[in-house]
């Protein structure tokens, strides 16, 4: 799904070598009840236009295994939202932002006074179990991850997160996070030997009750 094209797939069957979709530019993906293995990513997006462009991507229902992390974002804004859906990565990871090598990959422009929307990314009514890195793209782009209903479990790098009342998240290995809105500890945990980094409206250092720590600064 390149620039300005709109694909919706409904209650289809992927078994391939590599992805199942890939998307570029102001463009967006809608899978309903997808049942999809694959070699490498659920989904790759990239952008080879300017700052400003925006990619879609939904999925309702369905299962998802891949080899790589589940959807890899390329130098590129992201609105990605996943409602009720099964997924495992072989890789450990559930989404991973990178630096485009393409010559015509869209420059982030951060540090030249414009906006960038980054990346969203909502998980909603799950239970998901997988790492989420930012690490290597954050200084062009924030990314913020929204756990509605959600039981998220594995290490968040580089991220802000943002944990309703109904959701919780373990860090399985150690995090750094920025945390959006209000900071409840039952909600949060990690086992021993696991810290998690926050920057929060709050300061303190904490025991989790699967005995990791939590440690919040304020910004």
């Amino acid at each position: 799904a390149d620039m300005g094209c709109h694909v919706s797939i409904n209650d289809s069957d992927f078994d391939v070598a590599s992805m199942a979709g890939i998307m570029a530019g102001e463009a967006d993906i809608t899978f309903r009840n997808t049942k999809a293995k694959c070699g490498t990513y659920f989904v790759l997006m990239h952008s080879i236009g300017g700052p400003e462009e925006l990619s879609y991507l939904k999925v309702t229902g369905g299962e998802i295994e891949t080899r790589s992390p589940v959807v890899l974002i390329k130098s590129a804004n992201a609105d990605i939202s996943f409602d009720g859906v099964k997924m495992a990565s072989g890789s450990g990871v559930l989404l991973k932002s990178v630096t485009s090598v393409d010559p015509q990959a869209a420059k982030a422009a951060n540090t030249k006074g414009q906006d960038v929307y980054g990346i969203h990314a909502t998980f909603k009514e799950m239970y998901v179990e997988g790492d989420i890195d930012h690490s290597v793209d954050k200084e062009n782009r924030n990314m913020t991850v929204y756990l509605e209903s959600t039981t998220l479990k594995g290490a968040v790098k580089d991220a802000r997160i943002s944990i309703n009342p109904r959701s919780s998240w373990t860090a399985t290995a150690d995090s750094n996070v920025t945390i959006v809105g209000d900071v409840d500890l039952s909600q949060i945990d990690a086992p021993a030997g696991v810290t998690i980094n926050a920057a929060a409206d709050q300061s303190g250092t904490y025991k989790l009750a699967g005995g990791g720590t939590l440690i919040l600064k304020k910004p």
